[in-house]
């Protein structure tokens, strides 16, 4: 289920994080943006289960604006079924929009048909947001992001049985800011565990991270992601601290399958590889990890091409992913 890692993109991320300093500029400059061939996703696919029977659609359902807490912003769509036997693994989305922007809503008709053809059930989640017009005393800001996420995971836990979505089969997925949030929910040893008690990131079977570049918030590569995330997170860095992905994979820590993919520069190529070799060596058991650079999308093609019918770069990994973490 692993994909390879090209040898050049590897040592690029190792220079830029300070470990290869010797990598030629040129290798960091071509290379680091390789995209896994064509072969390497269909490899993927052949080792996946065989796949559910679609939702059928006069079965499927939609069920809007389910509340999970109290907040106005705290709400899900279910993208189910009426066959409430069904039992269904349920996929959650976490939109993005650096913290400040977004709904739960956008972009959703691609992958509602997208899961629906997978057998799946999808939850699609808003979070409150950390509005910049709001004095930071008063403003949404870490840890009530990752804790509504949180929240959220554990009402599907509980309730969506009755949309035909099997508590026991949870998946995460998020893009851009979402794809940080799903991480920390992934990795972090307490919120997770605030919202489903005990049995903590053993509440995921995988989470999947679309094109995130915020896995390490301590520091900051551009004065434009810096706003962003001083208007989420603040500055102080023990709080940037435990917001940061990276930090919160500890040797030994049971974590879920991961799935890292990623486009743009060598910087946000490293970041991504770096935190999927955290995920991969602080759990040696973990065997369903996967990591793809991807060349020729942009930040929100990496999440509009996802289920595109045809789309061959960055749906097959996807499927495959799921697949193998649901066990169908």
């Amino acid at each position: 289920m692993r994909q390879v890692l090209s040898t050049a993109l590897a040592l690029a991320a190792l220079a830029l994080a300070g470990c290869a300093p010797n990598v030629p500029s040129a290798v960091l400059r071509t290379e680091a943006a390789a995209t896994p061939s064509l072969t390497a996703a269909r490899a993927l696919m052949a080792t996946a289960p065989r796949g559910l029977a679609p939702i059928p659609e006069r079965q499927a359902t939609v069920v809007r604006n389910v509340a999970y807490g109290r907040h106005a912003e705290q709400g899900l769509d279910i993208y189910g079924t009426s066959e409430r036997q069904a039992r269904r693994p349920v996929v959650v989305w976490v939109h993005g929009g650096g913290w400040k922007t977004g709904d739960k809503s956008n972009g959703m008709d691609t992958k509602r048909a997208y899961f629906k053809s997978l057998g799946y059930v999808l939850v699609s989640i808003n979070y409150r947001l950390a509005d910049p017009s709001v004095p930071e005393r008063q403003r949404a800001m870490h840890p009530v992001q990752i804790r509504d996420v949180c929240a959220a995971i554990g009402w599907v836990k509980t309730n969506i049985g009755a949309h035909g979505g099997d508590p026991a089969a949870i998946a995460l997925m998020g893009h851009s800011a979402g794809g940080h949030l799903v991480s920390l929910a992934g990795t972090h040893p307490t919120y997770l565990a605030e919202a489903v008690g005990r049995q903590g990131l053993g509440a995921l079977k995988g989470v999947i991270s679309v094109d995130s570049a915020c896995y390490e918030l301590t520091r900051t590569d551009s004065p434009k992601q810096e706003d962003l995330v001083r208007n989420a997170f603040g500055t102080n860095v023990a709080v940037r601290r435990d917001a940061s992905p990276v930090h919160q994979v500890a040797s030994g820590r049971q974590t879920p399958p991961f799935l890292v993919t990623v486009q743009g520069s060598p910087e946000r190529i490293s970041e991504a590889f770096a935190f999927h070799q955290a995920t991969r060596q602080a759990d040696p058991r973990q065997n369903g990890d996967g990591f793809q650079a991807v060349r020729g999308y942009d930040h929100n093609e990496m999440s509009q091409m996802i289920g595109v019918p045809g789309e061959q770069v960055v749906t097959p990994p996807v499927t495959a992913f799921l697949r193998q973490a649901f066990g169908r």
